[in-house]
């Protein structure tokens, strides 16, 4: 919706000409981030007098996408990886390799381009999975909190701490704690690839416990 002089509430947004689906059209008032009202009568509220003008002329009008699964640290990386020819645990190796190239301002650029690409295609959700631990640390975390604050208003940013380093057992102690940094730097929930781990189903234990 437009913004109001001084960073107020938005302005209101009556939208005129929508097709929700089918081949009728209707008219729709968004106020405060919700519709308020539809069809016969709409503008007839009282916020539709000051709301601003949008005429969809018959365009489908759908609610924003979300993208479940983004590995936003990762993104562009192409062109400082090997080809992993498919294999995912070369992938996986390949990328770890590039991790002291990934400073907080590297990734942050590297994130920025891709949210901001979504949000252009009118996604406004993205969960996105955040290698921590090895040698990239919490530098991701780091970089993709700062990008949610960025965005705030914008894009909701969902963040999965996931650990590239054994979790399980008396070899996964710093894996562990790693995770229990991320989740203070911002991560929102843990993630993991327990098949990475020497003792799969104890990984498992771990990071659902």
């Amino acid at each position: 919706m437009p913004a109001a002089p001084g960073g107020s509430e938005p302005q209101p947004l009556l939208v005129v000409g929508a097709r929700l689906g089918s081949e009728a059209t209707t008219d729709l008032l968004l106020a405060s981030g919700l519709v308020v009202a539809r069809g016969a009568g709409t503008h007839n509220s009282p916020q539709a007098s000051v709301a601003a003008l949008l005429d969809l002329a018959g365009f489908c009008l759908l609610a924003a996408p979300a993208e479940p699964h983004a590995h936003l640290d990762k993104a562009f990386i192409a062109g400082r990886t090997a080809d992993s020819h498919g294999d995912v645990r070369l992938a996986v190796r390949a990328v770890m390799d590039a991790y002291p190239s990934m400073t907080v301002d590297d990734i942050l650029g590297r994130a920025r381009r891709v949210a901001t690409e979504a949000l252009r295609h009118g996604i406004t959700a993205i969960r996105s999975h955040v290698d921590v631990g090895g040698a990239i640390g919490t530098r991701a975390v780091d970089a993709l909190e700062q990008l949610r604050q960025e965005l705030a208003g914008l894009v909701e940013l969902q963040l999965v701490a996931l650990p590239v380093q054994p979790v399980s057992g008396r070899d996964g102690a710093e894996g562990r704690r790693v995770l229990g940094t991320a989740l203070e730097h911002g991560a929102d929930i843990v993630g993991g690839a327990p098949w990475l781990d020497p003792e799969p189903e104890r990984a498992v234990e771990e990071l659902t416990a």
